[in-house]
């Protein structure tokens, strides 16, 4: 344990979520211990450096949601219901008490997204019979706006995803019968890139470095896109066969300037692949098929960690190729691809686990028969690959979801699972 925040028995235990990385230490949301709402806390890692920032809204069910960072600021969402729907509110926060700021009044929308990055935050929301509205915000009152609106009246929207690249934040939004891949510019204006307008969605909008990667239709098949931010630097990057080529794609996953995947190219079944972001630079690396080697959910919580880590140019994935979820490493090449064997106390089954760096390593969940689910570290390498620590003693398990690197620490919130 890390530190008794609310000493003895209370009413409103706490439930960390959304950690955000600010370098030194981590931002992250909890309960106010006095009132149970929401509010941030901050954390270097030790007893005397984890404390509370700010209560955020009055006591009532509400919830935290983390957005992402920039600039070296936390930027977080928070909401309240009633009755009558929620009021949701955006902060900022520097990881002390007076830098924690409210950027916006309270507001009453439908639908929300946000995303930070590059300049600071960008947000669209939309309101009953209002419609919707884009803003941006460099991080300080005076500096949050409108700027613009994407809907007005009662029009059927949907907001379909929401990142910042270096200067515009790009908005994929559904009307009717149609999508729409938006690029905000906080100084310019809004324009349309490219419109969709097949039966099928475009998803899974990723920020990766310059530039963005999402799956949009080719022809009425998903295939992988990407956007500079630009209509000439807008154009689909695959041209995988068959309807199901992404259906089993779940998260696009950055590691450098790359994007990692899994998709069906119709000749290999469901295998790991990595694109550049050129045409011509998908490269497949696995071959596992028939197998389902992939068990992976939706990855919507930037605080949750990175579903494959990353050791210099060597990556570090979970895997089955027949055998239980094992770890497996590559260097960008099908012939590099191996699973990871001669762990000195056996080799863990991996299942669905998140990888945090920490000096030359990675840390992650797994288990096996003697210790149960546990936390485990590994250099890429099966010597060394091992357990840190049996938390909960015996095959009983830990409920490890996610990992947050605080300068040289790892920083996890766990419960124990008793079997």
């Amino acid at each position: 344990m890390l530190a008794d925040l609310v000493p003895g028995p209370t009413i409103y235990p706490p439930a960390p979520s959304g950690f955000l990385d600010l370098g030194t230490f981590t931002v992250y949301s909890d309960r106010d211990p006095a009132s149970g709402g929401p509010a941030l806390w901050r954390s270097d890692g030790t007893v005397t450096g984890t404390h509370l920032l700010r209560a955020l809204v009055p006591p009532g069910f509400g919830e935290t949601q983390a957005i992402g960072t920039a600039g070296g600021r936390a930027f977080y969402g928070s909401y309240t219901y009633w009755a009558s729907g929620y009021d949701l509110r955006f902060w900022v926060t520097d990881g002390n008490p007076e830098g924690t700021e409210l950027l916006t009044p309270q507001r009453h929308p439908v639908w929300w997204q946000a995303a930070a990055g590059g300049p600071g935050l960008f947000f669209t929301t939309c309101e009953r019979n209002v419609g919707c509205s884009f803003w941006s915000s460099d991080g300080t009152l005076e500096g949050t706006a409108q700027r613009g609106a994407l809907s007005s009246g009662g029009a059927e929207i949907e907001l379909l995803g929401l990142v910042a690249l270096k200067q515009v934040g790009l908005q994929l939004i559904r009307k009717g019968d149609r999508v729409d891949l938006l690029a905000i510019d906080p100084a310019g204006g809004i324009k349309s890139l490219r419109r969709f307008r097949a039966p099928v969605r475009p998803r899974l909008l990723t920020a990766v470095g310059l530039r963005a990667f999402f799956l949009a239709p080719v022809a009425g098949r998903l295939q992988l896109w990407t956007s500079d931010g630009t209509s000439g630097g807008t154009r689909a990057l695959t041209q995988f066969a068959g309807a199901r080529a992404f259906e089993t794609t779940h998260f696009l996953q950055p590691i450098g300037d790359s994007v990692y995947f899994i998709a069906d190219d119709g000749k290999h079944g469901v295998e790991l692949w990595a694109n550049d972001g050129t045409p011509g630079g998908s490269r497949r690396l696995t071959d596992l098929a028939p197998a389902r080697p992939f068990d992976v959910g939706y990855r919507e919580d930037p605080g949750l960690g990175a579903m494959i880590g990353r050791l210099g140019n060597l990556i570090v994935f979970p895997a089955d190729a027949g055998h239980g979820s094992r770890l497996w490493t590559t260097r960008g090449t099908l012939a590099s691809t191996h699973p990871l064997t001669g762990c000195p106390a056996g080799c863990p089954e991996a299942g669905t686990t998140y990888f945090a760096p920490i000096k030359n390593r990675l840390v992650f969940a797994a288990s096996d028969r003697q210790h149960g689910r546990e936390l485990w570290t590994t250099d890429g390498t099966g010597r060394g690959t091992h357990l840190v620590a049996d938390l909960t003693p015996g095959p009983s398990s830990q409920r490890l979801r996610f990992f947050t690197k605080v300068g040289q620490l790892v920083v996890f919130p766990g419960s124990a699972i008793v079997s």
